[in-house]
């Protein structure tokens, strides 16, 4: 029984732990295409078509 128990409890630490690093490489994801912007001086995914500030 106490077995039972504690392989439930190892798989939702497993299902928890997968879960935390989907999110953490979506939040890396993020992070990249933001510091791109900033470098660039563009929202992520503008070209230079869409770039307004040649027309400023």
């Amino acid at each position: 029984m106490e077995r039972d128990e504690a392989r439930k409890e190892v798989g939702k630490a497993r299902e928890e732990a997968s879960n935390w690093r989907g999110q953490v490489e979506a939040l890396k994801d993020q992070q990249r295409g933001l510091l791109e912007a900033v470098k660039t001086g563009r929202a992520a995914g503008t070209t230079s078509e869409n770039d307004f500030s040649k027309d400023r």
